[in-house]
């Protein structure tokens, strides 16, 4: 199974919010009881929306539609310089029941 995580990246160019959708793949030299995992971003919403609690309903709502398991990180954004595509590897630890992006 995929273990998918939704976050937010915050545009601050356009000052816009983008749901953000990553999917776990692992270091090859990673063992399974690793508690930092390594996730690839699959893409974003690209339009975005005018408002932090938009993104948000939207990441609740329909993408959880599509990926139901997905768990979030949203208690803070990851910042966007708006320019090229924001494809990005991040370390996901947990801490508390709760993911934490490894900056």
């Amino acid at each position: 199974m995929w273990n998918f995580i939704i976050a937010m990246l915050h545009n601050l160019k356009t000052d816009r919010f983008h749901p953000i959708l990553f999917y776990e793949s692992p270091l090859p030299s990673s063992s399974e009881d690793s508690k930092v995992v390594r996730h690839k971003s699959k893409g974003h919403h690209t339009v975005g929306f005018d408002t932090r609690e938009q993104a948000i309903e939207f990441a609740q709502t329909t993408m959880k539609e599509y990926y139901p398991n997905a768990r979030d990180c949203i208690e803070k954004d990851f910042p966007w310089d708006g320019e090229d595509t924001p494809a990005m590897v991040v370390f996901f630890g947990e801490n508390d029941g709760k993911l934490i992006p490894m900056f």
